[in-house]
């Protein structure tokens, strides 16, 4: 039996048809005692204290209840600093662990190899296909992280209602922090939205935009007011910027596009300001080089050169 230094935060809202499952799967957890799990009510309709009284006879639970609704990114921060251990890690209410070896496997990982940030394997669950995402940085699922880097360099979330995990994961990238990985499944990340935004693959990449940008953005500059690791932010703003031209391409034809300039402009900023001091033009070629063969079966229609695009961005 592994005694944990380990909390597990888990912003919840409205999650009463969802939240069973996840906690069953906590509560089947082997060889692990000592973790604290923390539903963060991020102004429900209701509590959860029934489940607190249940499940508290099979392992460490507290709830916390938020004033206002802020969005997951707000009650995982809550979550961070109303809690003490030395190593955290983040659930969805909608989702749970793989299999009842998850939780030890990632903490001993974690600790064993010194670690700021464990990654592991993911299922993701949509609909009726399952894929398996191996060493992916962009989520936060699968992951354990050390307090002490987090608070050491001020990495936290910000109140943004969407891709907030992904600002808070390049925030810690940005930091250069030590990674270890371990090639196996801990985690289910279940997607069974039945929206028509959900079910349009285009539409949902679309809306998810803008959302990406901010926050990509905002781990950027929160590293430019410190003036850390410019050279990582100058190749992220790089790398976003090529995207955000793929998807230019990708969705030319079928959605407003031109919000897509909008939403790279402070990409574009960030980039002009550090391109000639850190991005030289063969840097940008693998870049796009990547992007090429990412998309080699979309059959993309290349409407606009890349610098025709950088123009265009000017101009919004």
């Amino acid at each position: 039996m592994l005694n944990m230094n380990l909390d597990i935060i888990i912003p919840v809202y409205n999650a009463k048809e969802t939240i069973k499952r996840l906690l069953y799967s906590i509560a089947i957890q082997r060889d692990a005692f000592g973790f604290h799990v923390y539903l963060v009510n991020d102004c429900s309709d209701y509590d959860y204290q029934e489940e607190v009284s249940f499940f508290k006879e099979y392992f460490d639970i507290t709830e916390f209840k938020l004033d206002k609704n802020g969005g997951p990114g707000v009650a995982r921060q809550y979550g961070i600093d109303h809690t003490n251990s030395k190593y955290i890690t983040f659930m969805d209410s909608d989702d749970y662990f793989y299999d009842p070896y998850a939780i030890v496997s990632m903490y001993s990982g974690a600790v064993g190899r010194k670690c700021d940030l464990l990654v592991s394997n993911f299922l993701y669950e949509r609909d009726n296909a399952k894929t398996v995402k191996e060493k992916n940085l962009i989520w936060l699922h699968g992951k354990v992280y050390r307090r002490e880097f987090l608070e050491n360099n001020d990495i936290h979330f910000n109140n943004s209602s969407a891709n907030e995990d992904n600002g808070f994961n390049r925030f810690v990238l940005l930091n250069n922090p030590v990674i270890a990985y371990i090639d196996r499944l801990t985690y289910v990340y279940s997607d069974y939205e039945n929206s028509i935004t959900r079910r349009n693959n285009r539409l949902f990449k679309f809306t998810g935009l803008e959302g990406y940008t901010y926050n990509m953005c905002w781990a950027m500059d929160e590293m430019i007011k410190k003036n850390k690791n410019i050279d990582k932010v100058a190749e992220t703003s790089a790398g976003v910027i090529t995207a955000m031209y793929y998807y230019y391409l990708e969705l030319y034809d079928q959605y407003d596009v031109e919000k897509i300039l909008k939403w790279t402009k402070r990409t574009k900023e960030i980039f002009d300001t550090y391109r000639d001091e850190y991005i030289n033009d063969y840097q940008i070629e693998l870049f796009l080089e990547g992007k090429d063969r990412e998309y080699e079966s979309a059959n993309l229609i290349k409407v606009i050169t890349f610098d025709e695009f950088l123009k265009k961005i000017e101009e919004v």
